[in-house]
């Protein structure tokens, strides 16, 4: 994921032997700001149902 991070998908993709498509969704969920979801995450976890453990799981961060 640093490499996603810090190189632009055009490079990474061949470097890694990726679809042009999925280098680019490797550094769009790289540069995800992952704070919020994982929050949400530990206070579900620590509290919730398992229902509201897997809505999170499936949104991810950003809600995709």
């Amino acid at each position: 994921m640093a490499l996603a991070c810090d190189l632009p998908p055009a490079v990474l993709g061949p470097m890694l032997g990726l679809h042009p498509i999925t280098a680019f969704q490797w550094r769009r969920r790289a540069a995800t700001d992952w704070t919020a979801y994982l929050a949400a995450r530990t206070e579900t976890t620590a509290t919730g149902s398992v229902e509201e453990r897997a809505d999170l799981d499936r949104l991810g961060p950003g809600g995709d």
